[in-house]
C-alpha cells in the first residue's frame, strides 16, 4: 500500500487539512499504517500536482490560512482501482520472535520484561480500540457502508491485539516454568 492511498481513504470520508490528516494517522491509521506529518503533507503535494486530490484555501481569523484538501474524481478512480487489486498476504514481521530465537543469549528475566512491555502496549490498544467501538459503533456494524467497513477494520485490530495478548500470557508462562530455559541461559550470552 501507498501513502496515497491512505490518504485517499481518509478523504473518502471528508475533507480535512494535512494538519487534521495527520492527527487521524496517529489516532487511528497509524495501528495498521504508519507515516510521519512530514510524510503526509510531501505526498500531499505530489497528489495535488498529479490531481488525485485539490485544495481550498480557508482563511481564519487571527491564525494562518487553512489549507483543505479533498479527494477528486480521478483520486476516486485511482482508489477505486488500487482496492479492486489483489493485495499480498502479508507475513509477521516482529523483532520480538527473533529476539525470542535468540534468547539464550540473555537472562530469562530479560526476555520476560521484553514480553511484558510488548503485552502492556498492546492492552494499551486493546482498551483504545474497545472505547472506540463502544462509543462509535454501539450497533455492531450496522449503519452506513463507510460505518460498516470502518467497524471491520476495528474488529480486525480487537481479535489481533487480543490474540497477540494471549501469546504474551503464553509466552511468560511457559519461559517461567521452563527449567531448560532458566539454566542454560545466560546474561553474557556464553554456553554453561
Amino acid at each position: 500500500m501507498a501513502l496515497a492511498h491512505a490518504i485517499l481513504a481518509s478523504l473518502m470520508k471528508q475533507p480535512a487539512t494535512g494538519y487534521d490528516l495527520a492527527k487521524e494517522f496517529d489516532r487511528v491509521v497509524s495501528h495498521f499504517w504508519h507515516a510521519t506529518h512530514q510524510q503526509i503533507y510531501r505526498e500531499l503535494s505530489i497528489m495535488e500536482k498529479d490531481a488525485w486530490v485539490k485544495s481550498k484555501t480557508s482563511k481564519q481569523k487571527d491564525k494562518p490560512d487553512r489549507k483543505v484538501y479533498s479527494i477528486t474524481a480521478l483520486g476516486r478512480k485511482v482508489l477505486a482501482a488500487w482496492v479492486a487489486q489483489p493485495v499480498p498476504v502479508s507475513g509477521m514481521r516482529e523483532d520480538l520472535m527473533v529476539k525470542l530465537q535468540a534468547g539464550t543469549a540473555v537472562a530469562p528475566g530479560v526476555l520476560l520484561e521484553e514480553i511484558a512491555r510488548h503485552g502492556q502496549s498492546h492492552q494499551g490498544t486493546l482498551q483504545f480500540y474497545e472505547k472506540v467501538l463502544t462509543s462509535k459503533y454501539p450497533d455492531a456494524g450496522q449503519g452506513k457502508a463507510n460505518e460498516v467497513l470502518e467497524y471491520l477494520v476495528l474488529r480486525c485490530g480487537i481479535l489481533y491485539e487480543q490474540a497477540y495478548l494471549n501469546w504474551c500470557n503464553e509466552a511468560m508462562a511457559v519461559i517461567a516454568a521452563n527449567e531448560d530455559i532458566n539454566t542454560s541461559s545466560t546474561p553474557d550470552g556464553a554456553d554453561q
